[in-house]
């Protein structure tokens, strides 16, 4: 199991993406676009952050920053076996936000402290909220 990347969601990508680069020192390397969301991609390393933004109300963003401060809200973990690490989140009290999709490629669940993980398996990365 690794980390392969963690979402923020913030109320303005360009505030945040500015810090994670000038102060952080990390590097933009792409930018996603609806006409809801906003995400700005960067990079430290070997580790990505996706920074997230509502530009609508209909955004998953808005909904997560109407009940949340802006901050950490997923933190995804590419497992080797997705139904295995299910299995065990389960078991230790997690709740379950996603099945496994038809593929069995990827999971989502909320950790018993109300972190969301995105268990994709390791080769399958999935989108953020969005």
């Amino acid at each position: 199991m690794q980390i392969a990347r963690v979402q923020f969601v913030v109320e303005a990508v360009p505030t945040w993406r500015n810090w994670f680069v000038q102060v952080l020192g990390c590097q933009v390397v792409g930018d996603r676009h609806t006409d809801d969301t906003e995400i700005a991609i960067v990079v430290s390393g070997r580790a990505e952050f996706w920074l997230t933004a509502p530009r609508s109300d209909r955004s998953p963003a808005a909904a997560y920053l109407g009940t949340h401060p802006p901050g950490v809200a997923d933190v995804t973990f590419a497992v080797e076996d997705v139904a295995a690490t299910l299995d065990r989140a389960l078991h230790c009290g997690a709740k379950l936000l996603q099945p496994p999709n038809a593929a069995g490629t990827e999971a989502r669940l909320l950790s018993p402290a109300g972190l969301q993980h995105t268990l994709p398996r390791r080769r399958y990365l999935a989108a953020p909220l969005s």
